[in-house]
């Protein structure tokens, strides 16, 4: 007997050997599909993943769970905010105008969503067991 083996579903822009683990294996994914002025976010629902970046890529790497795992991501474009309005995808304004929005000062107004949750400590939204930028645990 082969054992049971767990689906890993990626959205798009992952890269990954295969699809299918047994629980106890390790699993590389990488994501190179970086845009500029963007800031991501990546979502894994294991408990024990270590995500590092190495030449314009991000390597997630976990341990296969007894259970099927979600790889994805969220991603924020830090330079530009759509407007209502005529113009360009982004930008805004009157045709030819471009809008630079500076909103470092400004806590994201979007309502949470489900199974997302927001650091004490240095206030990035987040969905995993601990904070994608300073490592603190999600509250209980």
């Amino acid at each position: 007997m082969f054992g049971r083996r767990y689906n890993l579903i990626c959205s798009f822009g992952f890269e990954t050997e295969r699809t299918k683990y047994k629980p106890g294996e390790p699993v590389c994914v990488t994501f190179s599909q970086f845009a500029t002025d963007t800031n991501y976010t990546f979502h894994v629902d294991v408990d024990d993943v270590d995500i590092k970046y190495e030449d314009g890529k991000a390597i997630i790497r976990f341990t296969m769970p007894d259970h099927d795992v979600n790889v994805g991501y969220s991603c924020r474009n830090t330079m530009y905010r759509p407007t209502s309005g005529p113009g360009f995808f982004g930008f805004g304004g009157t045709e030819g105008e471009m809008k630079v929005v500076d909103d470092t000062e400004k806590k994201d107004e979007a309502p949470l969503q489900e199974g997302e949750w927001v650091c004490a400590s240095c206030k990035a939204r987040n969905f995993g067991k601990f904070c994608c930028e300073c490592g603190s645990p999600r509250p209980k």
